[in-house]
């Protein structure tokens, strides 16, 4: 046996297994995605702009609730998506994200439970934005919690894969929840809060 006979590039090993277009989880009511031959890959960055209501925003008038979306966004892009690909694509060949815009019915600073969890994303091709409407803060945050899953991880930058993708999505069940059962199990401050982060991940939204 030649000893070269199982030498096969890691990067192409994972390139291969990659699913053709990015799965969201839970799986959204509808989700339509771009099925060319040869689909478009967008760049997202900390350049993209963000708008509220037609209103840009600056960093230092963002809501509490709208700081958290971006970390959920660009936490999972950096730390879930590290697999490496586009090997042989330059990043300054692909288009970059210009900007997310969200239409918010109800921009509250606070999201009670039981408050309006459906949304809508729409990415446009050709002008490369994307426009989220959803009739709460609730529900503008599911949709970058949905985001952040459709994002993949190239060699030093971010891009959205089947650009443009479209999705319409509300919860089956308002009560999706998780119990800890703290009486007979001990668990630490930072497990908990890594539970909490899991429970957003995966749209529930009631902690026992």
């Amino acid at each position: 046996m030649h000893e070269d006979t199982f030498h096969v590039p890691i990067d192409k090993i994972f390139h291969d297994c990659e699913p053709r277009v990015p799965m969201p989880w839970p799986q959204p009511t509808t989700i339509k995605y771009n099925t060319a031959d040869e689909p478009t890959r967008v760049i997202v960055s900390t350049e993209t702009a963000f708008v509220i209501n037609d209103e840009p925003i600056a960093s230092a008038e963002i809501s509490d609730w709208f700081r958290d979306a971006l970390g959920i966004l660009f936490q999972e892009i950096s730390t879930v998506q590290n697999i490496p690909r586009l090997e042989s694509e330059a990043i300054d060949t692909l288009p970059q994200l210009a900007s997310i815009n969200f239409i918010i019915a109800e921009n509250n600073d606070q999201i009670p439970y039981g408050d309006n969890e459906k949304y809508s994303i729409a990415m446009n091709d050709g002008l490369y934005t994307i426009d989220i409407t959803a009739p709460s803060s609730f529900g503008a945050l599911r949709a970058m919690q949905t985001l952040a899953q459709l994002v993949r991880r190239g060699h030093g930058f971010n891009y959205i894969p089947n650009f443009p993708i479209t999705i319409e999505d509300k919860p089956k069940f308002p009560h999706r929840g998780l119990l800890l059962d703290t009486a007979r199990e001990y668990y630490h401050v930072s497990t908990i809060k890594n539970i909490v982060r899991f429970l957003g991940a995966n749209k529930l939204n009631v902690l026992h």
